[in-house]
């Protein structure tokens, strides 16, 4: 690799190596600013390092105080930035949405010496961008967390009168301490995540120039905090003293299944499977060939179906129902997945007539579906979809055959893992980086460490088949208990609520809905 060409100009030697696709990008000196410029990547790299991007120390003071001595420097822009250890972490406040940075620029001299095989370079990625998964995932948490409070309190204030006006006046002032307690528990997670994935990011930096000697300093400083939501109950309590009744605070714990027809709604409890019937505020198209997925923390996006492409948003908790834009194609048991709270994925399906590969997305704020451009390399139906950091994973079945797809979420585009003579519906299912494929009386798995061109999966458990042993994922899995539960059906007709236990490796139906 010694004296390779840089990708982009192609005419001075590279002396840096991006992971932001693979293979990775060779980039020049010249080139490298820009590279990273047009991303508006933050990637923080201490002051030491410097001399390999800028060729030089440069100024240690502050470019933001002109005070303090710098700390570390910021690739976002050109030239480049110095900051001290405050003023730093402003920076980052200010750009919290862009903090994983999808530029992972290394020194280029550990692989073109020999030192590092650009394979090994390769797999360190993803532990990186696994890393950065998990704190996003958190996140997410948290900002749901804070949004079922915030319409607690404005479900709560419609409800006081004119009567009410002391209590009114109350609760106002305990509603700026439990701001005062929220702002504080997310600045301590902000002051966390900034902490603890900047100390990796330098682990990281120090351990790619060294020539990845050793596994140890990385592994002990992986991210291990978890978002405690006891702990921030107890805040809540100290702070509000009236008793909200039933409200988000307490169904935290717990998953909630809906299963609709018509203008009928059952809320199945995870825990307890007690089940609360609600009449829609409309009456709908919603059958047993719609698939549905949540998109916020009541509401629900329900796809398609047998013999329409009607599209709803429905409140669990109210029955409060909208229509709104159609799918451009009908499809029916079509394969759905809600993509960090920004859109929705619907995937190939049954349009009356053949199988689909096409898909669209959905974007949730807009309320628009837009077909994708790109599209699956075999017709599916009856689709199950799950994700991972590398993608998301896509099985299904067109007569007399079935597939499995990888969907890469930054180009969209489709790449075939597996086919078969023999058509089967399946439950796709992911936990970390192990994917499940479940269907008659079998439970494969392949693990995806190391990428999709390397997911080949096993038959690791034989269960008890339930009824034809053809299942669809009509709703994707959610978390209980350590357990994965969802709602799937068989022979096209609801069938009820399963539960995988991944220790166990144990799929059991745990609930039978019947219309």
């Amino acid at each position: 690799m010694e004296g390779a060409q840089c990708t982009l100009c192609h005419l001075a030697q590279a002396k840096f190596a991006c992971s932001c696709s693979l293979p990775a990008i060779l980039i020049c000196a010249g080139c490298l600013a820009d590279h990273i410029e047009a991303a508006g990547t933050h990637l923080p790299v201490p002051m030491q390092k410097k001399a390999l991007l800028s060729g030089g120390p440069g100024n240690e003071v502050c470019d933001e105080c002109r005070a303090k001595a710098a700390v570390r420097f910021c690739l976002c822009t050109t030239p480049l930035r110095k900051f001290c250890e405050g003023c730093d972490f402003t920076h980052y406040q200010k750009a919290r949405h862009m903090t994983h940075s999808v530029h992972a620029i290394s020194a280029y001299q550990s692989v073109a010496s020999g030192k590092v095989p650009l394979e090994t370079f390769r797999k360190k990625q993803f532990y990186i961008n696994d890393f950065q998964l998990r704190i996003g995932e958190e996140l997410v948490q948290f900002d749901t967390f804070t949004k079922q409070v915030e319409d607690e309190f404005g479900l709560l204030l419609a409800q006081i009168t004119e009567k009410k006006e002391e209590i009114l006046r109350d609760l106002q002032t305990q509603r700026v301490k439990l701001v005062a307690h929220l702002n504080e528990i997310q600045q301590i997670i902000e002051n966390k995540r900034y902490a603890e994935f900047f100390e990796v990011a330098t682990v990281l930096d120090e351990y790619i120039l060294n020539g990845y000697s050793s596994l140890q300093g990385y592994s002990e400083k992986m991210f291990r905090g978890k978002l405690e939501l006891q702990q921030i109950k107890d805040l809540l309590a100290q702070s509000v003293t009236y008793e909200l009744d039933e409200n988000s605070l307490l169904r935290g714990a717990f998953v909630d299944i809906p299963v609709l027809k018509g203008n009928t709604l059952r809320l199945y409890n995870g825990r307890s499977l007690q089940c609360k019937s609600i009449t829609l505020s409309q009456n709908t198209n919603i059958n047993n060939g719609t698939a549905i997925c949540f998109i916020g923390a009541d509401v629900v996006l329900c796809c398609g179906g047998d013999g329409h492409n009607d599209v709803y948003e429905v409140n669990i908790r109210s029955g409060d129902t909208r229509k709104v834009a159609s799918t451009n194609t009908m499809r029916r048991w079509v394969g759905i997945w809600n993509y960090r709270g920004v859109c929705v994925y619907a995937f190939g399906g049954y349009n009356g007539s053949v199988r689909l590969t096409t898909s669209e997305k959905y974007l949730i704020e807009r309320k628009t579906w837009t077909t994708l451009s790109n599209s699956m390399h075999k017709a599916k139906w009856k689709c199950s979809v799950c994700e991972h950091s590398t993608g998301l994973y896509i099985s299904g079945n067109n007569e007399p055959g079935s597939s499995l797809e990888c969907f890469n979420l930054q180009n969209e585009t489709f790449q075939l893992l597996r086919t078969e003579s023999a058509g089967c519906h399946s439950i796709l299912l992911c936990v970390e980086d192990k994917l499940y494929l479940i269907r008659k009386d079998t439970v494969e798995a392949a693990h995806l460490s190391s990428g999709p061109n390397r997911a080949e999966l096993a038959v690791v458990k034989t269960i008890p088949q339930i009824e034809n042993g053809e299942y669809w994922l009509c709703q994707p899995a959610k978390r209980c208990d350590g357990k994965l539960v969802g709602l799937f059906n068989v022979s096209s007709k609801p069938c009820g609520m399963f539960s995988f236990d991944q220790v166990q490796v144990q799929f059991i139906q745990v609930e039978t809905f019947t219309y």
